[in-house]
C-alpha cells in the first residue's frame, strides 16, 4: 500500500499547479466586463462594397429610366388619342 502515499515532490507540484490555477483565475475575475448586445443596420456589408454600390447604382439607375420612359410613352399615348 506504498502507492497511496504521496511524496512530498508529488504534493509540491500539486500545490504550485493549484496557486497557478488560483492566479490564473485571479486574472479572469478582473479582466471580465460586461457585455452589452449591440444590434446594428448595416445597409451595405463591410466586404465587397463596391460590388454593393454598383448594384445599387443600377437599380436606381434602371428605375430612373424605367420611369422616365413610362411617363414619356404614356405622354405621348395620352396626345395622340386627342
Amino acid at each position: 500500500m506504498a502507492f497511496l502515499f504521496a511524496s512530498t515532490d508529488d504534493t509540491k507540484s500539486v500545490e504550485i499547479i493549484a496557486e497557478r490555477v488560483e492566479n490564473i483565475k485571479q486574472v479572469v475575475v478582473s479582466q471580465q466586463r460586461n457585455i452589452v448586445g449591440e444590434k446594428r443596420i448595416i445597409i451595405f456589408p463591410e466586404f465587397k462594397s463596391p460590388d454593393c454600390y454598383r448594384w445599387v447604382f443600377n437599380c436606381i439607375l434602371y428605375l430612373t429610366i424605367a420611369t422616365y420612359s413610362f411617363l414619356i410613352i404614356k405622354a405621348a399615348v395620352d396626345y395622340l388619342q386627342w
